[in-house]
Order: structure tokens, then sequence, then C-alpha cells
């Protein structure tokens, strides 16, 4: 990726994010990405790069670099979803248009979108593993709330100040925990 012109420091700063957090950030837009909407991570992941540049340019203050990258990569993977929504509603006003005279059959779009029952059953889930998650003891409950945000045993230890081995025990224990009251609440969970 070519780094905007800018001054050294400014310019360092954007290096060690990127560096810093880029594994990071490539697999919470992984996560966050569609893949029905035909949205490369890879154009994300430019897009990203260039907001935090801005950011960086217009030195806003960042408070928690994390959560700011997280912000970015959310509303990047959103504002591609609603372009490729558009680009989809575009495709198909011109094929209703279409004066019939083409000899292939009109392709069919479907909705992407999740069922309301697929929406509300995903509802209840998340408000029931984050009761869990606050009922958990605070160690824990930090550690599985970072590894929901995307960090890993290493990353947490680190923005933590915890050991590795901790860090990975508590995270093992939480996880387990929250498996556990999920699954005595009625929600069946099933390792990938």
């Amino acid at each position: 990726m070519a780094i905007p012109t800018g001054t050294p420091d400014a310019i360092a700063r954007f290096e060690l994010i990127l560096d810093e957090y880029g594994g990071w950030l490539r697999r919470t837009l992984s996560r966050l990405c569609p893949v029905d909407l035909g949205i490369q991570v890879d154009d994300l992941e430019q897009e990203v790069a260039v907001r935090l540049w801005r950011a960086l340019e217009r030195e806003t203050e960042i408070d928690h670099l994390a959560s700011f990258l997280y912000r970015i990569a959310a509303n990047a993977t959103l504002d591609a979803m609603r372009r490729a929504r558009a680009r989809r509603t575009k495709e198909q006003d011109a094929l209703e248009a279409d004066d019939g005279e083409t000899s292939a059959p009109a392709p069919q779009l479907v909705d992407s979108r999740p069922s309301p029952e697929h929406t509300a059953e995903r509802r209840q889930l998340l408000a029931a593993a984050g009761e869990v998650v606050r009922g958990l003891p605070p160690d824990r409950r930090r550690a599985v709330s970072l590894y929901l945000r995307g960090f890993n045993a290493g990353e947490i230890a680190e923005l933590t100040g915890w050991t590795e081995p901790r860090a990975r025990n508590l995270l093992y224990r939480g996880l387990a925990t929250l498996r556990e009251e999920l699954r005595e609440a009625g929600y069946d969970y099933r390792e990938p």
C-alpha cells in the first residue's frame, strides 16, 4: 500500500498502527464483511487505512485505538454494504426497464437479508450472551469481552498487562462458562 505524504511523525504512527493492528483488523473485517454482497476484505482494509490516515492527518484525538479502529472498520463495512445494495437495486431497475429484446432470462435476485425470525433469534442469543458475560468475574469478563471484539489471547495479554498464559486461562474459562450457561438456557452451541 502506498503511504500518503505527510509529516514523518504521522507516517511513522500510521505504519506503527497498521503493523501492530493489521492482523486484528483483517480478522475483524473478515467477520464484519458479508460474503453475499461481493464486497472484498482487501477493499475494506484499504478504506480503513485511508480513513485512519485522514484521522491522523487531522490530528484527531484517539483515546482507545482498538475501539477507534473497530468503529472505522464497522463504518467502512456499512458504507460498502450500502453501496453494494444500491448497485443491486440499480441493476434490478435496469433489468426491469429492459424492453425484452435480449434472449437471456433475467437473473433472479435473492434477498440476502436474514429473515425476521432469524434476526429475533440472534437478538435473543446476543442478549442472553451479554447477560452471561456481565455475570462473569471481572477479569474473565474483561478477557471474554475483548475476545468478542476480535482480540486473541496474546493481544488480550498485551492490552491488559497480563501474561499470555493468564489471559488464555481467563479467556478459556470465561468462554466455557458462557457456552455452558447458554446451553442451560436452551441455546445449542456447536463447535464449528
